[in-house]
């Protein structure tokens, strides 16, 4: 029962996130802060595999396969969670872009989204200030900098949120008024 109703809750939200009044700037933040919180959440665990590797290989009453194991997972660990990152950042891109057309809009509403449109820069730009600070701390540094790709789109965050935007914003008011449905 609880299998079905985690299900049905994520199906539930994907489908109100394409077709209710969403798509907007503020969107944008909201999928910028899941996907910060999700390289915090990498960096922090990706760590703390390191350290239960480092204890595997100094306790004498594992085998050698089990060492072998653990070793050969923690290896690859930081790769495969690079590239979630990046699936996520591309996918949820696509997804937000995607939903705009749904939502029926006026131009008059571009005055209003423009401010808000910058404040997300703005919020943006200081979240993976925050990334970056948290990564280049002694604990956490070479965590950081393993995730070579994730590493490079926080160096240019500010300026793929700017991109994003902007196709949100051709997006929403490109479609002909009255469009959505037919």
């Amino acid at each position: 029962m609880i299998p079905y109703l985690a299900v049905r809750s994520v199906s539930e939200g994907v489908v109100s996130l394409i077709s209710g009044k969403h798509g907007q700037i503020q969107d944008l933040l909201v999928v910028s802060i899941f996907v910060i919180v999700l390289i915090i959440g990498s960096i922090v665990a990706i760590r703390l595999l390191g350290d239960i590797n480092n204890e595997f290989q100094q306790t004498d009453a594992l085998s050698d396969q089990a060492k072998d194991t653990v070793s050969s997972f923690n290896s690859r660990f930081s790769g495969v969670m690079d590239g979630v990152i990046v699936f996520a950042i591309v996918m949820l891109s696509i997804l937000l872009v995607v939903s705009v057309f749904f939502v029926e809009t006026h131009p008059v509403f571009f005055v209003v989204l423009v401010p808000l449109f910058l404040a997300t820069i703005i919020v943006n730009a200081l979240l993976i200030n925050i990334v970056d600070d948290l990564g280049s701390t002694s604990a956490l540094f070479s965590v950081w900098y393993g995730l070579t790709m994730t590493n490079f789109l926080a160096q240019h965050w500010v300026a793929l949120i700017v991109v994003q935007g902007f196709l949100v914003l051709i997006a929403f008011f490109s479609k002909k008024t009255g469009a959505v449905g037919a």
